[in-house]
This record gives structure tokens, sequence and C-alpha cells, in this order.
């Protein structure tokens, strides 16, 4: 038994490459360049058609700031849970307990800020009408009540 019955002779089968764009072996001259554009093209198809690798994390999901202040207006009013459920049908997609008790925390903060904008809108007001503005807050409440009081009667 000799080990040249092992080996292969004549030319060398080459197959067209499976990737668009790859060059195609049988149009090389040499027989060592076929043979290395061949193993190329098979280690591109290998990678190519690999299946991706999974992603540990799902897609996020973005909410517009109309919904975001719906679903808060709602959680505040009816409860997170409620909010959730709620939100899950209409939406057709899965918003989560957490993702809810952060928009309503947002939006109570919010409110505040708002709720104190108007306060100093409305100070402001009443130091053009001529009433002084207190120094500490809540002061301000109490005087402000007493001077509205006295000033609309």
């Amino acid at each position: 038994m000799s080990l040249t019955q092992w080996l292969k002779t004549g030319s060398v089968k080459t197959r067209t490459p499976v990737t668009p764009g790859l060059p195609d072996p049988a149009d090389c001259i040499s027989t060592q360049d076929a043979l290395i554009v061949q193993t190329a093209n098979d280690a591109v198809d290998t990678v190519v058609s690999a299946p991706s690798r999974k992603r540990k994390r799902g897609d996020y999901i973005n909410y517009d700031e109309e919904t975001r202040a719906k679903i808060a207006r709602y959680a505040v009013d009816n409860g997170v849970a409620r909010a959730s459920r709620k939100f899950t049908s209409d939406l057709g997609r899965k918003v989560s307990e957490t993702t809810i008790r952060s928009m309503r925390d947002t939006y109570v903060k919010l409110k505040k800020k708002g709720a104190i904008f108007e306060i100093v809108v409305m100070f402001d007001l009443l130091i053009k009408l001529g009433i002084n503005k207190p120094n500490c807050f809540i002061v301000l409440k109490i005087e402000f009540i007493n001077k509205l009081l006295h000033k609309f009667q």
C-alpha cells in the first residue's frame, strides 16, 4: 500500500461562490491561486451563514411625551398595576410597572415644578400690585392668603 493512492491528482475541483461578490476560483490561472481563493470563499461563506449572536438585552421602546403623560396621569389616578394592565392592552405591548412608576414619579416632579412656577408668576403679579414678597416660604403662604383676602375685600 502506498500513500500515492490517497493523494489527489489532476485538476482542482472548485465551486462557484455562494455569497455574491466573491471571486470565482475557476478564473484563477494557477492551481495554488485557485485553492487559496476557494479556501477564502469557504471561510467567508461560513462566517456569513453562521447565525448571529443573540443580544443580551431586548430592544427598548420609546414613548412620546403625550403617551408618557397619559400613562403617568392614569397611574396617579388609578395606581401603577391598573395602569400597566390598561396600557399593555391599549398599546399592544408589555408596559412594565417599573416603567410606569418611573413615568409617574417624573410626572409628579414636573407637576410640582410647574406649580412652583405658577406661584412665582403669581408673586410677580403681586409685586406689581404693590404687595411685597416675603423671604420665607412658610410665611409666604400665610402672607399670600392674607394679602389676597385684604386686596379683594
